[in-house]
């Protein structure tokens, strides 16, 4: 955004200002008429013909609470893409950090289970990429390759309201346990096919597979609290719906009830993206951004 969109916009004459914490929306009946925010130790008000809140899946709904909007969907129907990754040494250099990082990608889980393997290596302790290895491992690094297993979930969760900034609620359902079991196994699979000569599960305790049977046995009894587990693209917690009962903007993405209080950024979206959800948010966004100038004229 900083080279893209947001250089464009400063170009065209947008303000920015960084470090602005915004504290709240004002609201007037069903009009908003700014923000208040704190700035370089003061308190100020901001007033504009619009507002629209790109705070993400996990601090628009808090803002838009404590602002005041009061809608039971705000917050709720969390959406997230659990993720791990299954690490593997090779028999060959891979040298996994040169070039582009996610580089390959399998989608045969991808329509019957919503499970996308990647091609991708972050540094061994950053991401889900760089799995469960024992420390020793890390000196075969350039032997190192990995496959990140992303699940599209079924179950959802929630943000409270009136929590610290980034916390969620969320357990991981069953179903989404299956779909990574078959995912890890795909992996192991692959990895074992491609001349690796030792794969480790992404469990807690490091646990080193030479077959896609260990690694099936392994997994036969597996618990989400076995698992070294992250997750990415939070989602659908002020989600787009046709009514306020369903959702918390309309189609255009504008909340219920207000007739200039926009949202434009992942939490808008009605349910869980398969994929990264960056291009869905891009074009979202930009659509509502289209719409808003219209209006204003």
């Amino acid at each position: 955004m900083r080279i893209s969109f947001l250089r464009d916009a400063v170009s065209r004459g947008l303000e920015v200002y960084a470090n602005a914490l915004v504290r709240r929306v004002l609201l007037k009946g069903d009009r908003a008429f700014g923000v208040e925010v704190e700035l370089g130790g003061s308190v100020i008000r901001v007033e504009s013909k619009a507002v629209v809140v790109s705070a993400g899946a996990l601090n628009t709904p808090r803002l838009l609470s404590a602002s005041g909007v009061a809608n039971g969907n705000l917050g709720a129907h969390l959406h997230i893409h659990p993720a791990l990754g299954v690490t593997a040494v090779m028999e060959y250099k891979v040298n996994g950090w040169a070039g582009t990082m996610q580089s390959y990608y399998v989608a045969d889980l991808l329509e019957d289970y919503g499970v996308l393997l990647l091609a991708t290596l972050p540094p061994p302790g950053i991401g889900y990429s760089s799995g469960s290895i024992p420390f020793e491992e890390v000196y075969e690094y350039p032997y190192i390759a990995s496959i990140g297993v992303q699940v599209s979930d079924e179950n959802t969760g929630a943000v409270p309201r009136r929590a610290l900034l980034g916390v969620a609620k969320y357990s991981l359902s069953s179903g989404d346990l299956e779909k990574i079991r078959r995912g890890v196994e795909l992996a192991v699979e692959i990895l074992l096919a491609a001349g690796a000569r030792k794969a480790y599960l992404p469990l807690k305790n490091a646990q080193r597979v030479d077959s896609v049977k260990d690694a099936r046995e392994a997994l036969s009894k597996l618990k989400p609290s076995m698992l070294k587990l992250s997750a990415y693209h939070p989602m659908s917690t002020a989600r787009m719906a046709s009514d306020p009962d369903a959702g918390v903007v309309d189609s255009e993405g504008r909340v219920f009830g207000y007739s200039n209080l926009y949202v434009a950024d992942a939490s808008i979206t009605p349910s869980t993206t398969i994929v990264n959800p960056q291009l869905t948010i891009n074009a979202l966004s930009l659509t509502i951004a289209w719409r808003i100038a219209k209006e204003l004229g």
